[in-house]
């Protein structure tokens, strides 16, 4: 084999890596394009339920405010349903920007940006989240101390005092399996984090 044979050999060699490369890099491209929009799928699912339950959560306490369902004699037996309800409004419009969000259209020729745009935004719906989900939570373990009166009336001050202790037992108990269990963690966000990172390490 001549000079002339061996450069040609050689440039037809570099044509099929790089032709095989670029196949390469559109497969791994499109492997990450699916798999973040699997994740987005789950983050519209999980929005859409959870919407569900805030509204039905909102509708409750409103109701049972209008209605006055517990027959409260003072505003201050109000405000843990009221706290409630207004949270649960609020958080129903977050799911619904959560929810558009995940809609979007991963491009392949910015697949990073794209995910880095999807992350911001749902970074600021967990922070937002979090600090509604503390309200609820803290309006939850306030709710019963608003049925103390009737309570109190009805069955005594030791009884109200041990349903209420009972209560918060079983809330704090509630809590800390849900806890255990990852319901606080953002596993969306995580997965996303994750294929963002592989891509750019494929990127470098």
């Amino acid at each position: 084999m001549n000079l002339d044979e061996f450069k040609k050999t050689w440039q037809a060699y570099d044509q099929k890596l790089a032709a095989t490369n670029l196949i390469n890099e559109k497969i791994i491209r499109s492997m990450i394009k699916e798999r973040s929009n699997s994740t987005l799928a789950r983050i519209r699912r999980d929005s859409i339920l959870t919407l569900v339950l805030m509204i039905a959560v909102s509708s409750f306490c409103g109701l049972s405010i209008i209605y006055n369902a517990f027959d409260y004699r003072y505003l201050l037996q109000y405000v843990p349903l009221t706290m409630i309800g207004i949270a649960s409004g609020i958080f129903s419009v977050l799911l619904l920007r959560e929810y558009a969000v995940a809609q979007m259209n991963l491009a392949k020729e910015n697949l990073a940006q794209s995910l880095r745009s999807v992350l911001e935004q749902h970074k600021k719906f967990m922070s937002s989240n979090r600090k509604l989900g503390i309200v609820i939570i803290s309006a939850g373990m306030l709710w019963p101390i608003g049925n103390m009166p009737q309570i109190i009336e009805n069955k005594g001050l030791p009884t109200a005092i041990g349903l209420i202790v009972l209560t918060f037992s079983v809330q704090a108990s509630l809590i800390f399996i849900a806890r255990k269990a990852g319901a606080f963690k953002d596993r969306h966000g995580d997965q996303l984090r994750d294929l963002l990172k592989e891509l750019e390490e494929f990127e470098q």
